[in-house]
């Protein structure tokens, strides 16, 4: 009996990063970024690979000034696995991934609080 070793096929950068999203409910575990701010409740997120995903505790992040959604689509902008953009309707906001792994999702977007005039870039962390 003759067996052969075939390679694994390889994943794109595209594919690893929407199986890393849609593996979890990532829970929010804090929100830098302004001294005007500071995170409580429980906010978490969910991405499916279909393209959707969910946002449950939305009112705990820092929201002025930019359109957050608790439900819509999500997509890579221009094949570009670093960023998330989020959409719900005509409104979109672009998520920046600093990091994601099985463990962790790290990104940043551009928010105000309290006030829309107090922008700020926050860094939001999960696990």
């Amino acid at each position: 009996m003759a067996l052969s070793c075939e390679d694994e096929p390889t994943e794109t950068d595209e594919e690893r990063q929407t199986r890393l999203l849609s593996s979890k409910t990532w829970t929010v575990t804090d929100v830098t970024g302004s001294a005007d701010f500071t995170f409580s409740g429980t906010t978490s997120l969910t991405f499916n690979d279909g393209g959707g995903f969910s946002i449950s505790g939305l009112a705990n992040l820092p929201n002025e000034n930019v359109a957050l959604f608790a439900s819509g689509t999500w997509s890579f902008p221009n094949n570009n696995t670093q960023a998330i953009t989020i959409t719900n309707g005509t409104e979109s906001t672009t998520l920046t991934i600093v990091s994601l792994s099985d463990t962790e999702f790290n990104f940043t977007y551009t928010a105000a609080s309290p006030k829309p005039e107090d922008t700020f870039t926050a860094t939001v962390t999960t696990n």
